[in-house]
């Protein structure tokens, strides 16, 4: 299951939709008329879906969750050692996700910024 989205050349949404809808007697996905329409009259539309429950799915919303821990942590103030582990933690998560993307720029600033959050855990303890 995943979400389609139809965008225009020019990077305009034009529909977006779950791809849950199946008809089961025949197997194939619905499509509704308003669907169809769009479809029929733009030339230009392409398909993006977005996989779900996949590893890396799963490693890159833990990881932003740990994240966002990291980061109450650091606006909680005085929680420096927590703010640091659980950032480190949500960075090597992101790096693997990079990794499995082969996104060199997720690479780079997930890597550099590992190295900082390890250099800040080891200053810290």
């Amino acid at each position: 299951m995943g979400v389609v989205s139809y965008y225009t050349r020019s990077g305009d949404l034009l529909h977006e939709h779950t791809t849950d809808r199946v008809d089961y007697s025949g197997g194939t996905e619905v499509t509704t008329d308003l669907e169809q329409k769009v479809i029929d009259e733009n030339d230009q539309i392409y398909e993006a879906i977005t996989p779900k429950y996949t590893l890396d799915w799963y490693i890159k919303w833990v990881a932003s969750v740990f994240i966002l821990i990291s980061i109450a942590f650091r606006a909680a103030d005085g929680y420096v050692l927590w703010d640091l582990a659980f950032g480190t933690v949500g960075v090597i998560g992101w790096l693997t996700v990079s990794i499995l993307w082969k996104d060199r720029a997720l690479i780079l600033l997930n890597g550099v910024s590992l190295m900082m959050l390890v250099v800040g855990l080891l200053n810290h303890v």
